[in-house]
């Protein structure tokens, strides 16, 4: 299966904020992982001979990802930046801007499932 920029075997993938969506990302990837590609051919860098894995890896660590953000905000951040910091303070080499921009994707998806919602005072719990 080619995968395009979906998931790469080297680096990351960005969904980003303006014109992406977090929820059909993960939903691809779920589609992609349940036809069971014997191989899969990135866009970018080399193939992946073992692309449930890949896959599970990538859907594993954005649900993980999800989840830190919305935690940051239930524990009463508010700011882009502050919920960016807390949901990516495993990733000290990630770059800033990159950071909120991802943030902010999985912030919308969290809105749009109702579990957030913006504010002039920013982020918080809906």
């Amino acid at each position: 299966v080619v995968s395009g920029d979906l998931a790469v075997v080297v680096g990351t993938i960005l969904v980003p904020s303006a014109d992406g969506d977090m929820d059909d990302y993960l939903a691809s990837l779920g589609r992609i992982r349940d036809l069971s590609p014997p191989m899969l051919f990135p866009a970018h860098g080399p193939l992946s001979p073992t692309p449930e894995k890949l896959l599970e890896h990538y859907i594993s660590h954005r649900r993980a990802r999800h989840l830190r953000v919305l935690e940051a905000v239930n524990s009463g951040l508010t700011s882009l930046a502050e919920i960016s910091e807390s949901a990516y303070a495993d990733t000290s080499g990630a770059h800033p801007i990159l950071k909120l921009d991802q943030t902010l994707s999985h912030l919308k998806s969290h809105e749009i499932a109702g579990d957030v919602r913006e504010t002039v005072s920013g982020w918080e719990p809906a």
